[in-house]
């Protein structure tokens, strides 16, 4: 089962042997726990998948000078808080290794039998690692979309169901042949080329996720599919297999795309191959939305300006500014009704749900007033009241005037916090019949304190006594 590139021998050893030790020192700690599991279950145990892709991506050969194989330099790299995903996988009694290992790290796995597998989470200092344990399996698609039905099976043969080659390679932590590399499939070649190879031809079919995946890993590691996967993955968009994706998972995939650093350029290709249009037909590429979806990224940083009091997520700003206008030719009414299919087809929260459906008509109310010249802080209150805190964010990052910036941080940050200097007990003591205008009077007194009219108590008081004489 280990195959060897077509680099010379001495390079592919130094990679190997670059591989081993970066294994050992990224995941040494955990490493010596998993070799506590294996012993408590006699359970064979490789790592596999991304973290394997992630490693060898990083490790350089002597040969990348004179053979344009890649160094490392420029690929896509963990920030320090990032997740860091364990895949490991046992041929044998699975649900004891994951119990075994999850103990000694005090945490609580959680087990999908139906899938043979198990997760549990670690929390260090530096990282979090999202620890996913599986017996080697098979597996099999009723149809298009669906969730795979798995049986047990040989090593080769799982490495074999994997989505490209590229993460289709094994670690082994077994004494016998410690950190040996385990590549049935070539995916080192791949690697080493910079390409993304399925497996199977029908791989796309089988789970048409892959398509979204195929494009992240093209934006993050700067990879390209073969012409061949390529071509698979346009017919089977083109056979209308996307739309087969439950939309839970189309938005768990889609959100990992929108959180890579190369979000821009992985949205286009996403509109480019049909992949949004497979599902919504209406919803298309604007030149407005590339410019938001520009602005929302680049400035993203800028948003610690503002102390909105709640977090927001980047994905669902990139999400809002994708539905933006729907599409060219959309009347008002049609975008919302699209943006409500979208947001119950993903499955969205409440919260999220009326952020993706009413950002837009919010941001255009308040752009109409923020660009004015001469305008009042209450008047440019009343407007940004009515706006979510998504709307707040997103109108902070797209707007390009440097007053309008301004006036959003200074309402987010000072005038949507100031409050009455009355309230309706003291109204009440002045004399005043409780009603609905009680709520009028106070807006009122509010916005003339932020227009700097009134300052203290006896000021307010003055102010409602004449409003109201």
């Amino acid at each position: 089962m280990n195959k060897t590139t077509n680099a010379p021998k001495q390079d592919i050893d130094v990679l190997y042997s670059r591989i081993a030790r970066k294994c050992q020192r990224i995941f040494g700690g955990i490493l010596r726990e998993i070799e506590y599991a294996r012993q408590l279950t006699d359970c064979p145990v490789w790592l596999v998948g991304g973290a394997v892709r992630d490693i060898i991506c990083h490790c350089e050969v002597s040969v990348a000078d004179r053979s344009n194989l890649i160094t490392g330099t420029g690929l896509y790299t963990r920030s320090r808080n990032d997740n860091v995903d364990i895949d490991l996988v046992v041929c044998g009694d699975w649900r004891r290794f994951t119990s075994g290992l999850a103990r000694k790290f005090g945490a609580k796995p959680t087990f999908f039998p139906q899938f043979l597998g198990g997760h549990f989470t670690i929390q260090t200092e530096k990282n979090k690692y999202e620890v996913n344990i599986t017996h080697t399996r098979r597996e099999s698609y009723i149809k298009p979309g669906s969730l795979p039905r798995v049986a047990p099976t040989t090593l080769e043969e799982d490495l074999g169901r994997r989505d490209f080659a590229m993460n289709a390679i094994a670690v082994s932590l077994n004494p016998e042949n410690y950190l040996q590399i385990i590549d049935a499939y070539d995916g080192i070649e791949d690697i080493l080329h910079k390409r993304i190879r399925v497996l199977k031809k029908d791989s796309f079919r089988e789970d048409p996720t892959r398509i979204i995946r195929a494009i992240r890993y093209e934006v993050r590691l700067g990879f390209r599919m073969t012409q061949d996967t390529l071509t698979r993955m346009k017919n089977a968009i083109n056979a209308g297999h996307i739309a087969h994706i439950p939309g839970e998972r189309f938005r768990d995939e889609l959100v990992l795309n929108l959180k890579e650093r190369t979000a821009y350029e992985g949205i286009l290709r996403l509109f480019k191959y049909g992949v949004f249009s497979s599902v919504w037909p209406e919803l298309t590429m604007t030149t407005a939305k590339k410019r938001y979806i520009q602005r929302i990224i680049t400035g993203w940083e800028s948003l610690r300006k503002l102390d909105l009091g709640v977090p927001v997520d980047r994905w669902l700003c990139l999400l809002i500014a994708i539905c933006w206008g729907a599409s060219r030719n959309s009347t008002g009414e049609k975008s919302l009704l699209l943006k409500r299919e979208i947001a119950k087809h993903l499955g969205l929260d409440k919260r999220q749900s009326q952020a993706l459906i009413n950002s837009e008509v919010q941001i255009r109310k308040a752009q109409r007033i923020i660009y004015k010249r001469d305008t009042s802080a209450s008047a440019i209150t009343t407007a940004l009241d009515g706006c979510g805190e998504y709307a707040l964010a997103i109108l902070f990052l797209v707007v390009t005037s440097r007053r309008a910036k301004n006036q959003v941080m200074r309402y987010v940050n000072d005038w949507k916090k100031r409050k009455p200097l009355l309230n309706g007990n003291d109204l009440k003591k002045m004399g005043l019949e409780p009603g609905p205008g009680f709520q009028k009077i106070l807006t009122e007194l509010r916005l003339a304190q932020i227009d700097g009219k009134i300052s203290n108590r006896r000021q307010a008081k003055q102010f409602v006594l004449s409003s109201n004489s």
